[in-house]
């Protein structure tokens, strides 16, 4: 084999195994607990220093309804991926709103990480999650 052949076919081996490495790291980003912890900092930055748009409550509130239950859904059945022996949402949406309470007493409304959480709640709310069917 010319040495050119080798050179790609190592480069091409090792952009894969960077891919699935960053694909193991970053895993739990999928989970549904995950996205519904950041559902609740976002909403509990947005209660305690304000920046509310009617349309982006109106929004933001279907989506926390539904990544809520998604959360719920799993915690009723469990999988492989996911940890049987975690918080439940009810502690985890606790854990979230304590957080971000203290975040709010430790430095204020005008910190650039609560900052942040507000512009997290105005991506969220204008993501088009499906409805929950009843």
């Amino acid at each position: 084999m010319k040495t050119g052949n080798i050179l790609f076919v190592l480069i091409v081996l090792g952009y894969f195994a960077l891919e699935a490495y960053v694909a193991s790291r970053v895993a739990y980003r999928m989970e549904p607990d995950y996205i519904f912890s950041e559902y609740v900092t976002a909403a509990r930055a947005v209660e305690l220093c304000g920046s509310l748009k009617p349309v982006d409550a109106e929004n933001f509130q279907a989506n926390y309804n539904y990544v809520k239950q998604r959360a719920i859904d799993a915690e009723e059945q469990p999988t492989e991926s996911s940890e049987s022996t975690g918080p439940s949402s009810l502690e985890q949406e606790a854990a979230g709103r304590r957080e971000v309470e203290a975040l709010v007493d430790e430095l204020g409304c005008k910190d650039i990480e609560l900052f942040k959480l507000r512009k997290r709640y105005e991506n969220l709310a204008r993501q088009n999650l499906p409805t929950p069917k009843r």
